[in-house]
């Protein structure tokens, strides 16, 4: 049988006993000791491979610990905290290196046992990280574990161990094992398999727990060790890892809330700062608003009158007077936009102009508004301007003007007797143009070195006790600094205590090209005399003479003067001008003039020019021609003004006083080259149509009216016109609309076209620039300013003989009464003076403006929000030009509210509607006033002239001309207390409702019953 088997089991069965208890002795016993022998290289495998499991689990178990607790620093960047935190595994026994390598590659953090012997250079590629998180190469073991912010790993930590305690472990086991196995090798292979399950059991659990707490850090499941073994310690380990790791995540979490929320409560904290901010701006805003406002409108008042006088018949002194009212008030008003401009000023937002300028006129300006204030402190004012000073320069004029008014008031303020010196000089610069350098220098207390650090800053003084004596907020200085910054220049202070200040400023103020200097005038005087007991303003006046090529001398004192004009008077260079203070100690002006016209002198009687301060000329004035003088000097004495004076002496009297006459309609006379021209006024607001007429026909101009933008361009179409002025706000088309359609026109591309505008603010200029005009005039207008605007833009031309209206003045009328809410001296001057104008004026307010509150009341009810505010638009216009700033101020709220699509409030409504009745409460008494003593006409106009008017009536109703409301007013002035009074009455209302073919079919029907009246 044995036959049929392959070899290999007969060669098998050959060794086996033949006996089958031998076989089965031989087969357990090699089986045994098969066993045993697989069995005892099993365990030794088995244990070599679990020594390196536990070792790898351990060692990836402080990688992933180490990796957790360098997150922040590896964050933060902190090296140091990583090193330390690596630092800690040298208590290991088995681990020789650590580090913590970058993403890119880069260490970030070592440690490393010197001590421990290295593997060959080859190791160092072998240990690229796997999978597995552990690699075994040689006798060395790495483990690594990734470093996660969020779920981006941002670097890894690596760990080498030596496996040298492993091997010497896996060499004593093995010789134990071979030991016990002898003893054991009886044991049921079972047991073996018990104990290998026991062992690998925990671990394998162990294993999935890892995974299981890799996907989710929030795990609450744990290991449950038992006993005491090394799997067991593991396992607790395992669970102390995880704790240690739920904790800092928890605390983590804790840190990014609490940083939320202090965020989000610092924003809303920023943010209430940020809101109440902004409301501090507008209420400050509002307030200076406001005040600006009431201070405006008594300022305007003055402005009007000094306008007024100036067109009166004044001499020169009294025209000086009135010019430096006028140029203290445009000062002023100057001064109230410079304290609306402090804000902007200290938020960088002030804006300087660069404009060729008049650098003398700016002085003069300062030193008029200072002038009073100097003459009531008996203070001497003194001008001195160097001969190499240009006298055009490029700069901020008003700028210029508000530093040197601040620091000459300043002066003059500190100064209770003396002088104050206002000096202009250049001060020289290597290599670039020169410096303009102003020194205002007075005799006043003087400043302490200690106390100057702090003079210029805002609202303080050198000591308390200046306000209680000199009054002042100390905010002139402050705003001097910052805009002598702005102007690139600087500001100095020279004081000594009772020794008086100087203040200089140097400014980089370009001369313009081809402009001239000081000129010098041809004089007929060849010496003069100066006497004045103040020695700086001789010499100033003595400089004055010699740049006009005069030789001059000076003297202290009336007695030394008439000595030295005796002694001069019997040699050949006798005195031909006198130039003397008023007053002076001992003998004055005026009497040292008496004493002279006393002398017996050879030859003529010298010029006699008295310098006298701004307000003492009515004073001096009922003395002057008996004394013999022929001229007076206003002090602080300036070049221009010296010349006229000599001027005004070289001439007999009789022609002085003639010359001094022609200046009341000088401004007006000025037109004559445009006279006869024909101006096109567009207005909605027929008043405003009224008050432009009035200008323009005292200039001797042909006027035409149209109420809105589209009649405008109907009348351009067919009649010939010089120049159009424009206003913005009109229904039907806009003044903006209608300019850019007149350019659109080839004929009409030439035409001057001028904006007038109730808005003063900055940015309506350029809109109607923009637009294609040619010029901007702001309402209420300004005479001057519409007549600078004539002559710049209308083409010279010659009028056709007596066509050409003569001259009007002014003409003295019975006064207004006082009017409830109007300002009748601002709206008299808005209106040149002239009281027959301003009455018809103010009576068409009543007539228009009687129901405007309904009116407006109506639109809002409508919801018609344009028409709404082109009503208190027109009303804002014609309430400001009669002088009845309230009524204004609240028409123009309502036209704000409207612009930006509010419907006004009642209380707003309420407000105009008091002060609106106020005002028509008055102008209903004025009109009852004029009623009763309306005096019978000398003559009732001629039959021809009523028939006439009707005509033309006729005619602008057919162009639906605004002008037809004129001529309605002209009918009903001619028949006042007729039967037609009540239908002339619907007949203007009916004009001014625009319905003209209405209003035509009524003229219509009365022409006929005019042609019956008896002649």
């Amino acid at each position: 049988m044995s036959e049929h088997l392959p070899g290999w089991q007969r060669l098998a069965l050959a060794w086996l006993p033949q006996t089958l208890r031998g076989r089965l002795l031989v087969l357990g016993s090699l089986s045994l000791i098969l066993a045993a022998s697989l069995v005892l290289v099993l365990m030794s495998l088995q244990q070599q491979r679990l020594l390196r499991s536990e070792w790898a689990a351990s060692l990836s178990a402080q990688a992933e610990l180490i990796a957790t607790n360098t997150v922040a620093a590896v964050s933060f960047g902190d090296a140091v905290e990583a090193e330390r935190l690596l630092s800690a595994l040298a208590n290991s026994r088995f681990v020789f290196e650590a580090r913590v390598v970058l993403a890119d590659g880069r260490n970030f953090a070592r440690y490393a046992d010197d001590t421990h012997e290295y593997p060959a250079d080859d190791f160092v590629p072998a240990l690229r990280p796997t999978p597995a998180g552990h690699v075994f190469h040689d006798r060395v073991i790495a483990a690594w574990a990734p470093i996660l912010e969020g779920q981006r790993v941002v670097a890894r930590v690596e760990l080498l161990g030596s496996l040298k305690q492993i091997e010497a472990l896996s060499a004593r086991a093995l010789r134990d094992s071979l030991a016990v196995l002898l003893l054991v090798l009886a044991v049921s292979v079972t047991l073996t398999w018990r104990v290998l399950h026991r062992l690998l059991v925990p671990v394998a659990e162990l294993g999935a727990l890892m995974r299981r707490l890799a996907a989710d850090t929030r795990l609450s499941e744990r290991v449950r060790p038992d006993g005491g073994t090394e799997i067991a310690d593991l396992g607790r380990g395992f669970n102390t890892l995880i704790d240690t790791i739920q904790a800092r995540d928890a605390e983590l979490e804790q840190y990014r809330g609490n940083l939320e929320r202090l965020v989000d409560a610092r924003t809303r904290a920023l943010e209430r700062a940020i809101a109440d901010a902004r409301e501090a701006n507008r209420s400050k805003s509002a307030f200076l608003a406001r005040m600006s406002h009431e201070i405006r409108t008594p300022m305007n008042a003055i402005v009007g009158l000094g306008r007024l006088l100036q067109r009166s018949p004044l001499s020169r002194p009294q025209r000086d007077q009135i010019d430096k009212l006028l140029a203290s008030s445009q000062s002023l008003l100057g001064v109230i936009d410079d304290v609306l401009d402090y804000s902007r000023i200290e938020a960088g937002k002030l804006t300087l102009e660069r404009i060729p300028f008049d650098l003398g006129e700016v002085c003069q300006r300062a030193l008029g508004v200072v002038a009073l204030r100097a003459e009531e402190k008996g203070v001497e004012l003194i001008h001195r301007v160097g001969a190499e000073v240009p006298r055009r320069v490029i700069g901020d004029p008003l700028r210029l003007g508000q530093v040197l008014i601040n620091l000459l008031g300043n002066a003059i303020k500190f100064t209770a007797e003396g002088e104050v010196v206002l000096e202009v000089g250049l001060v020289a610069q290597e290599g670039r143009p020169p410096l303009i350098r102003f020194v205002v220098r007075d005799t006043g207390i003087g400043i302490d070195p200690e106390q100057r650090e702090r003079l210029f800053d805002p609202f303080s003084q050198v000591d308390d006790s200046m306000t209680r004596r000199f009054g002042g907020t100390g905010l002139g200085l402050s705003i001097c600094v910052q805009l002598v910054r702005m102007m690139e220049g600087t500001i100095a202070l020279d004081s000594e205590p009772g020794q008086g200040a100087a203040f200089s400023v140097e400014l980089p103020l370009a001369a313009v090209a081809g402009a001239s200097g000081h000129g010098r005038a041809n004089q007929p005087f060849g010496r003069a005399l100066v006497i004045d007991d103040n020695a700086t303003a001789a010499a100033v006046l003595v400089e004055l003479l010699q740049r006009n090529g005069i030789e001059a001398e000076a003297c202290v004192e009336g007695e030394a003067g008439l000595a030295l004009l005796q002694s001069a008077a019997t040699g050949p260079r006798a005195f031909d001008l006198i130039v003397a203070d008023w007053q002076m100690p001992g003998m004055d002006g005026l009497q040292l003039a008496e004493r002279m016209q006393a002398l017996a002198l050879p030859g003529a009687r010298p010029a006699f020019v008295l310098a006298i301060t701004l307000g003492t000329y009515e004073a001096v004035a009922p003395r002057l021609i008996k004394c013999g003088v022929d001229a007076v000097l206003v002090k602080p004495a300036t070049a221009e003004g010296l010349l006229d004076a000599l001027a005004e002496a070289a001439q007999p009297r009789a022609v002085g006083s003639a010359r001094r006459e022609a200046g009341v309609l000088h401004e007006v006379a000025a037109l004559e080259a445009v006279r006869g021209a024909r101006i096109l006024v567009v207005d909605d607001l027929p008043l405003n149509r009224e008050v432009a007429r009035e200008f323009l026909s005292i200039a001797g101009l042909e006027v035409e009216e149209a109420a809105n933008g589209r009649e405008a361009l109907d009348r351009l179409a067919r009649e010939g016109i010089d120049l159009v002025l424009m206003d913005i706000q009109m229904p039907v088309l806009d003044g903006l609309e209608t300019t850019r359609l007149i350019r659109s026109d080839a004929r009409l591309r030439a035409l001057p076209v001028i904006a007038m505008t109730a808005h003063a603010m900055s940015g309506s200029r350029e809109q109607s620039l923009g637009a294609g005009m040619n010029d901007h005039l702001t309402k209420p207008i300004d005479p001057d300013a519409l007549y600078a605007v004539l002559l710049k833009w209308v083409t010279p031309r010659s009028p056709a003989p007596g066509l050409v209206p003569a001259l009007q003045r002014p003409t003295s009328e019975t006064p207004l009464p006082a009017l409830d809410g109007v300002d009748t001296v601002r709206g008299l001057a808005n209106h040149m003076g002239r009281m027959g104008l301003y009455r018809r004026i103010l009576e068409g307010f009543r007539l228009q403006f009687g129901d405007a509150a309904s009116s407006l009341a109506d639109a809002v009810e409508r919801q018609d929000l344009e028409q709404a505010r082109r009503f208190a638009h027109s009303l804002k216009s014609a309430a400001a030009t009669i002088g009845a700033s309230q009524v204004s101020m609240h028409a123009r709220e309502l036209e704000q509210q409207l612009q930006r699509g509010q419907w006004p409030g009642e209380a707003a409504r309420a407000a105009l509607q008091a002060a609106l009745d106020t005002v028509l409460r008055g102008l209903a008494r004025l009109q009852a006033d004029a009623g009763a003593h309306v005096q019978p006409p000398a003559a009732r106009p001629t039959l021809q002239h009523l028939l006439a008017t009707a005509a033309r009536l006729d005619e602008r109703l057919a162009r639906h001309d605004a002008a037809a409301e004129t001529l309605v007013g002209e009918l009903a002035d001619a028949l006042r207390g007729s039967a037609y009074e009540a239908r002339l009455a619907d007949l203007r209302e009916l004009v001014e409702d625009v319905e003209y073919e209405r209003a035509r079919a009524l003229l219509d029907a009365l022409r006929p019953e005019f042609e019956r009246i008896p002649s």
